[in-house]
């Protein structure tokens, strides 16, 4: 238990250097928007890097068991605890924050990769420029269920109306989002693989702070099959004896993981997915099945680390 307890203080260090490299990464990123600089810039700067910083940390802080060897089973559970914890907790505390970085005469206020609220409306832009924005998440949180999650290509400022309007979105429908006028930010620019990352990144942002403003029960059940996801990835790290073929896989699952998130916010692949298994139409079927990919791939792991430790240890 003792060398279990050992990866506490890694899973810290490993977080805090991945909020730090992620908080870095959003001042270069934005550093246009930086004028005046304000506090609330940072903390829109945490709230964008905290969850991926989370999920990263639980992979990396899992490279210590190979020189501390402790109990597998153990070294999952704890790490699984402390990936919630964060993960949840962070992200139901910076969804409550509003931005108080005061923007000048006839903006928005509409920044990348911070929730906007208007007339029942949530809505997530991942990139914002000068007159238009890119991927946008829209929530209608009119809705008596959980909210309906949309998302929209891109869209323009109408500024003789005060609108911002987004075209076709998922679900093949247009919406008008009343936002009083033109936002002042700048869009991440960089190659289509880096751009992709950072939308699929911004997509799990979005799906945990719009589940964060829902009930508590769904939210601390969605946050708890993301962290099963991604923590069992860990499985691939240590599927062949080959260390940097097992590296690549790894990351290779980890990145179609992260996209998930961007296909689960298109009507289109979900309406597929539930017309090849229909169970899928059950509220909350996804993260479940999230959670049961997870499961399978830990307990693969466990059992495979058992039987080696018994061949090791036969004559």
């Amino acid at each position: 238990m003792k060398k279990v307890l050992k990866l506490v203080p890694f899973f810290f260090i490993s977080l805090l250097s991945c909020i730090v490299l992620g908080i870095t990464g959003f001042i270069l990123m934005n550093f246009a928007s930086m004028a005046p600089f304000h506090l609330s810039f940072v903390l829109r700067a945490l709230k964008s890097s905290l969850p991926l910083s989370v999920l990263v940390s639980m992979l990396v802080v899992m490279l210590c068991w190979f020189g501390l060897r402790p109990n597998r089973f153990l070294s999952y559970l704890v790490v699984a605890i402390l990936g919630f914890l964060f993960l949840a907790g962070g992200s139901w505390f910076f969804a409550r924050i509003p931005d108080t970085h005061a923007s000048s005469s006839g903006s928005t206020g509409i920044t990348a990769a911070r929730i906007a609220y208007a007339e029942g409306i949530a809505f997530y832009p991942m990139g914002v420029s000068h007159d238009s924005v890119g991927q946008t998440l829209v929530a209608d949180l009119n809705r008596t269920d959980s909210p309906r999650l949309t998302l929209y290509r891109g869209g323009s400022f109408d500024r003789s109306k005060g609108e911002l309007r987004l075209g076709k979105g998922s679900d093949g429908a247009p919406v008008d989002i009343p936002v009083g006028g033109p936002a002042k930010a700048s869009d991440a620019s960089g190659d289509a693989v880096f751009a992709r990352f950072l939308s699929d990144a911004g997509a799990l942002n979005a799906s945990l702070y719009l589940a964060a403003s829902g009930p508590i029960g769904r939210y601390l059940l969605f946050c708890g099959a993301i962290v099963i996801l991604f923590l069992s990835l860990w499985f691939f790290a240590r599927l062949t004896a080959w260390a940097l073929f097992n590296a690549a896989l790894a990351f290779i699952a980890f990145r179609l993981s992260l996209a998930v998130f961007s296909a689960l916010n298109d009507q289109a692949f979900r309406r597929i997915a539930i017309s090849v298994a229909p169970f899928l139409a059950v509220p909350f079927a996804f993260p479940a099945v999230f959670a049961g990919i997870g499961f399978l791939l830990i307990l693969c792991d466990v059992l495979l680390s058992f039987l080696g430790a018994r061949r090791r240890s036969e004559p």
